[in-house]
């Protein structure tokens, strides 16, 4: 005979009631999760001198708190060299509830900071600094899924 305790059922009947994904009346962050194809460029910089784009994911943890995970990866051309930048994890990744997503990237010594806005399927508004010991950069940038 199995045994099934009460605390099993009572959560599975949770979420079920949940609907998995769906929305649940605590969910006041909008959904940010999704690949996007993200595209930028540096102040003071014509893009044909520098820019970058590659590939960001986000996963959706929490729609109660607007905390949201993922990966990231870049590749920056400056003239006629390339630079890649990944992040496996992203850090202080979040949504809040007007739609701006925010999120860091750090490599060997180096940060990278977004932050845009939500709107349909992209990010727009967005502005970045790449901050190092020697200084930083910034400049505009986008992400359309």
């Amino acid at each position: 005979m199995m045994r099934i305790s009460s605390l099993s059922i009572v959560t599975g009947l949770a979420l079920a009631a949940c609907g998995g994904d769906s929305t649940g009346p605590k969910d006041v962050f909008p959904e940010a999760k999704g690949v996007y194809e993200v595209n930028g460029s540096f102040d003071g910089i014509s893009t044909s001198d520098a820019h970058f784009s590659g590939a960001l994911t986000l996963t959706q943890i929490s729609r109660e708190t607007g905390t949201l995970g993922g990966s990231a990866a870049y590749t920056v051309i400056i003239g006629t060299q390339s630079y890649d930048f990944t992040e496996d994890s992203l850090s202080a990744a979040t949504v809040s509830a007007n739609g701006v997503v925010t999120y860091t990237m750090g490599e060997g010594g180096s940060t990278w900071t977004f932050t845009g806005t939500l709107s349909g399927p992209s990010i727009v508004d967005g502005h970045h600094t790449l901050s190092e010991s020697s200084g930083s950069v910034s400049g505009a940038w986008t992400a359309t899924r």
